[in-house]
């Protein structure tokens, strides 16, 4: 017979399941039992628990008592701030770390635990959806993944994302009780320079789009595209997070079709402005850059 009394709250837990002793090995004669807080009625963490096991044979008792230590629980987000998506199949990808040493149910494998996050809209309206994390490796107690924001709405502009975890499973939000972490979303206005502006044939030239909005992904390098006459060029983030894109070509083998002489104008669009209107209509700009090409 197994009873467990909470010496803190000075009264009997009620434990929704039966408890199941097995025997470590052939012959061992050692028994163990695993015990799920989920499963106890009306305990909290710091509770100090008194677990008793009667033997019905020997008619003897023993005690053992354990603490409810209180669970450090944290949730991280990659960015404070993140571009709001302006078109659906480019999502931006929002990598989140939960720390709960209590979701490493099993120390064997790795476990999943799940998260809430919810969108916060410029108006204060909401939306929330689960979002499952894996734990990093086993018996870590730390739990990653990412969620992918596609909504290419204007709604986002200066609106949230919230990522939380329900503690005490009421569902719904309680920032006093609740672990969570919060990030905005904005627009921005982009920016381009080429260098130099005039060259010879066989001289490159450098093309650099400054983006934050097209840094979707803080961990991998994004990429944007930049227009010439009909063709276009690929410019490759600086490094993961940047929001800086550039690219070095070199007249007359990657860019051709121009005369000494000639003036080419590079373009870049920027779908997204700072001047979009949340909940209203997007602003849309061309960026151009002009190189001279050189006659001697």
């Amino acid at each position: 017979n197994v009873t467990l009394y909470d010496k803190t709250k000075g009264k009997y837990v009620t434990y929704s399941d039966s408890v199941t002793f097995i025997e470590t090995g052939k012959n061992t004669g050692i028994f163990e039992a695993e015990l799920s807080f989920d499963k106890m009625t009306g305990v909290e963490e710091g509770d100090t628990l008194e677990l008793t096991i009667k033997d019905y044979t020997s008619g003897e008792s023993v005690s053992v008592e354990f603490k409810l230590v209180k669970i450090t629980r944290a949730i991280e987000l990659d960015r404070t701030t993140y571009p709001v998506p302006r078109y659906s199949d480019k999502p931006v990808l929002v990598h989140v770390k939960f720390t709960a040493p209590d979701k490493n149910v099993d120390s064997h494998i790795r476990d999943p635990a799940e998260v809430n996050v919810t969108l916060i809209y410029y108006d204060g309206s909401q939306e929330t959806k689960l979002l499952t994390l894996r734990e990093t490796d086993v018996n870590t107690g730390v739990f990653e993944g990412t969620y992918e924001v596609s909504l290419n709405d204007t709604a986002l502009i200066n609106g949230k994302i919230r990522v939380w975890y329900d503690v005490e499973n009421l569902g719904e939000f309680d920032s006093d009780k609740d672990v969570y972490a919060e990030a905005s979303f904005r627009v921005t206005t982009a920016s381009m320079s080429v260098t130099p502006t005039a060259v010879n044939y066989g001289e490159e030239v450098t093309i650099t789009v400054y983006d934050s909005d097209a840094n979707l992904d803080s961990e991998s390098k994004d990429t944007v595209t930049v227009k010439y006459d009909s063709l276009t060029l690929e410019l490759e983030e600086t490094e993961a997070n940047s929001g800086i894109f550039n690219g070095t070509f070199v007249i007359g083998e990657d860019i051709t079709g121009f005369e000494p002489g000639d003036t080419i104008t590079f373009t870049y669009t920027d779908p997204s402005t700072s001047a979009s209107v949340p909940g209203g209509s997007w602003s849309e700009i061309d960026i151009e850059v002009d190189v001279k090409i050189k006659t001697n």
